[in-house]
């Protein structure tokens, strides 16, 4: 663990967080993991790293990350695109209102809900979520933007509404 621990702090210093990330979990340093994890889990959801985001979020302590809107919400997008869309509507439902009062948190709550209900096959629920959603734009998240609007157009394609769905991809 020791070892570890070193290796942690040496690949930090050096810029290289995601073997940081492993050596701190490795030395079963779950604060200093969910510390860095906290720092740099936007980037790595912006690349499309959902598998190790997974692998990280189950390698920590549920208690840990409770107190963390951040990392709750960066959990549940990995889930909803390496698991069930169900368990990470559950994870979603538990980020209350007053842990979202981030306006970056605030922005991906609507998006995610739109992408967990399209992927549930919720379309009609899916369709006012979104439009409920897209009256509210633009946000501080142009990322959130930019995923609830495809989304909704993806939804409007699903249910036949094309030239809505043509509409909202020219907006996007």
């Amino acid at each position: 663990p020791r070892l570890h621990a070193a290796a942690s702090r040496w690949y930090e210093d050096h810029g290289r967080f995601v073997p940081a990330i492993d050596h701190a979990l490795e030395a079963r340093d779950h604060a200093r993991a969910a510390a860095l994890l906290s720092r740099h889990a936007d980037e790595l959801l912006g690349q499309g790293r959902m598998r190790l985001l997974s692998r990280w979020f189950d390698a920590l302590p549920e208690p840990l990350l409770q107190d963390r809107p951040g990392l709750l919400l960066a959990r549940a997008w990995a889930m909803a695109f390496t698991r069930s869309p169900n368990e990470a509507m559950d994870l979603l439902d538990r980020i209350d209102a007053a842990q979202a009062a981030d306006p970056g948190i605030a922005a991906q709550l609507p998006a995610l809900r739109l992408v967990l209900l399209a992927n549930m096959d919720e379309v009609e629920r899916a369709c006012a979520a979104g439009e409920a959603s897209l009256a509210k734009l633009p946000t501080s998240n142009p990322f959130a933007d930019n995923v609830l609007t495809n989304t909704l157009a993806s939804v409007y394609s699903m249910s036949g509404r094309q030239e809505e769905a043509r509409r909202l991809l020219d907006r996007a």
